[in-house]
């Protein structure tokens, strides 16, 4: 059997090397910029309910920007940045990508480490899609049609948002509230991010690494997922993506594989936004196919 993260021994030095992406992209800020920038644009041309809260803490807000007709599809975004940095307010210009097709889009914060740990931040996008789901006629959203992508961070996020046992969250959800899923980008394994220079700020345990890496728990009724990577990110990236990709099909899940040549973590964000991205039509495409 082909050995996990978990199971091959990496050192320090080459697991910091495979993540801090700062250091190998190093105009990185020009894309933080160029982010900010075009949301700042988006949200003074299309409508939009900010900083919509759905719990308790400063964070927990969402950013909803409807679609013209009642009863739309819903696309939510979860952002990356490590859990520990970015926000919703920097990735509003992906909604440009989704609402001109009719689908409502969601921006969702959620809580950010080193306040909170990451079984919080796990909890706290559970808690936003409970509310999304039961709250869907505050935007005129589909409740049967919620559809989640998830850059980076954000792609460990919705993965464990496909593993959760939501009846037993909230009796008044379904087994299977997601219709759809892309990962870009996405993380599934933590044991790697806790022996490298991020979990200096995480601070998690081998336990609390394993109960939030999604390749230890794939959903027992899975959504079609898309597994997006670009062709310039790290080793380590492509590795948690074929990982995670292996073991669904193992399962015979339903997955697309998608690789965009020639883009590096930050750029895959355009891919996302971009009508003319085979990316993004492949989501538009997952949601028209649902």
């Amino acid at each position: 059997m082909k050995e996990t993260a978990s199971e091959v021994q990496m050192d320090r030095r080459t697991l910091d090397a495979q993540f801090n992406l700062r250091l190998l992209i190093p105009d990185y800020r020009k894309y933080f910029d160029e982010w900010a920038r075009r949301s700042e644009g988006t949200r003074q041309r299309l409508t939009c309910r900010l900083d919509v809260p759905y719990g308790k803490d400063p964070l927990e807000k969402l950013d909803i920007f409807p679609a013209e007709k009642d009863g739309a599809p819903v696309v939510v975004f979860i952002h990356g940045g490590y859990w520990q940095a970015l926000d919703k307010k920097d990735c509003g210009f992906l909604a440009e990508g989704f609402v001109p097709f009719g689908l409502t889009t969601i921006i969702l914060n959620y809580p950010l480490a080193p306040q909170v740990s990451m079984d919080e931040i796990v909890r706290g996008t559970r808690q936003a899609l409970a509310w999304i789901r039961l709250r869907s006629d505050e935007f005129a959203g589909d409740p049967e049609r919620i559809f989640v992508v998830g850059h980076s961070a954000g792609g460990q996020l919705l993965a464990m948002l496909l593993a959760t046992n939501w009846p037993n969250l909230d009796g008044r959800l379904p087994a299977d509230p997601i219709r759809g899923a892309c990962a870009v980008s996405g993380l599934f394994d933590l044991e790697p991010i806790r022996n490298s220079y991020l979990n200096e700020v995480l601070k998690m345990d081998r336990e609390m690494a394993r109960r939030n890496s999604p390749i230890h728990f794939l959903p027992e009724r899975p959504s079609p997922l898309i597994l997006c990577v670009g062709g310039d990110e790290t080793r380590e990236y492509h590795r948690q993506s074929e990982e995670y990709a292996r073991l669904w099909r193992a399962k015979g899940y339903p997955l697309e594989e998608i690789a965009i040549p020639g883009r590096h973590h930050y750029a895959m964000m355009a891919e996302v936004a971009s009508p003319d991205s085979p990316l993004n039509q492949a989501i538009r495409q997952q949601v028209a196919s649902s």
